[in-house]
């Protein structure tokens, strides 16, 4: 047993290739996971970071035993190098920020290829177990509560014209925010330049990743919306005059 360690912890042909199997096998691992739940870094980026970073700690363990160099010193490069790749899967939709969990999947990833790349195999398998549970099991958990407490919200909120509560509500869906409904109260008839203009009390259903504060600024930066402000679930229309959805 100890042989079989001491060939893996050194570096030849069958510990270049068992880390480089063990990358394929951990970044594949969290890829699948973002991909299945549609996320801009997938399968092949994951896989592709792990193996980049396996591969650049092999050759600080490489060059260390060839020409004696510091064998940290390339690794570290990856620390902060991979940061400039997650920045690409953070989208900003709306003021609305998506893909932070991708970008630290990407950094944990890496992590796992250094562990891996230098030969601390034990590391890089409780760190792979830490990661999964991170991303399915606390998903999991935060969906159950989520279920359990929803988070709804009934919104108040002033338009121009009835054809803005459609576009209304697809952008809520971009934003994270599922529109169960929506109740018209009243036609506003006192102002001569919104003749057409509605009030309508939106019922929220947010995802859990969503600030309802800033989707009430972001709202009220809307033109066609007059006034948008929270109001308490009492406080919604018993009889609305129409129900649009």
């Amino acid at each position: 047993m100890s042989e079989i360690i001491a060939l893996l912890e050194d570096l030849n042909v069958i510990s270049v290739t068992v880390r480089l199997l063990l990358s394929i096998l951990f970044g594949g691992a969290i890829g699948l996971e973002r991909q299945g739940s549609h996320h801009p870094a997938g399968l092949r980026t994951h896989i592709l970071v792990c193996i980049g970073s396996t591969m650049t700690t092999m050759l600080g363990q490489y060059m260390f035993l060839q020409f004696h160099s510091d064998p940290s010193r390339i690794g570290a490069q990856v620390v902060s190098g991979i940061g400039f790749l997650g920045v690409g899967t953070i989208i900003l939709n709306g003021g609305h920020v998506r893909g932070i969990t991708t970008a630290a999947g990407l950094w944990a990833s890496a992590c796992m290829g250094l562990a891996v790349g230098i030969g601390f195999y034990e590391g890089a398998i409780i760190g792979f177990a830490a990661v999964i549970f991170a991303l399915i099991i606390i998903r999991k958990i935060n969906n159950f509560y989520y279920k359990r407490h929803p988070r709804t919200k009934y919104a108040k909120i002033s338009l121009k014209q009835m054809a803005d509560v459609v576009y209304i509500s697809k952008l809520l869906h971009t934003w994270g925010v599922v529109v169960e409904n929506v109740h018209i109260s009243h036609t506003q008839k006192d102002d001569e330049n919104f003749s057409n203009g509605v009030t309508a009390v939106l019922e929220l259903n947010m995802k859990s990743y969503v600030d309802s504060n800033s989707v009430l600024v972001d709202l009220l930066k809307e033109e066609c919306i007059l006034s948008a402000d929270y109001i308490k679930p009492q406080e919604n229309i018993a009889e609305p005059e129409h129900d649009v959805l």
